[in-house]
């Protein structure tokens, strides 16, 4: 309808989209909230700052072990804040971008000096 032009059509459907997406949501957040009861990490307020640094460092030094130890650590808890720095750090190790990552990592580590 949309590319045809006939915005009568899609206004007259939309809400009932924009319901079935809010209830898409709500099961995937009420999915997501027996997931993590099953398997329930602990919660911190943000990422440990000294863990980090010395991500930044294996990820500069190209130390995979030291990489896989820290990320072990920082995926074992569940953040208030910066999580999604963690997930983005995951991935970019996981693209090996360890260059990207160190630099991401010098960033946060000048935000709290």
């Amino acid at each position: 309808m949309s590319k045809a032009g006939d915005l009568a059509g899609v206004l007259d459907r939309n809400e009932a989209f924009l319901e079935n997406a809010r209830n898409l949501v709500i099961g995937i957040q009420s999915w997501l909230e027996g997931f993590d009861a099953q398997s329930p990490k602990p919660r911190l307020h943000a990422p440990d700052r000294a863990l980090l640094d010395l991500l930044r460092q294996s990820c500069e030094n190209y130390d995979m072990d030291g990489i896989d130890e820290a990320m072990s650590i920082l995926e074992s808890a569940n953040y208030d804040t910066d999580a999604s720095l963690v997930t983005w750090l995951r991935e970019n190790i996981d693209a090996l971008d360890f260059s990207k990552a160190a630099a991401r990592l010098a960033e946060y580590e000048e935000e709290f000096r």
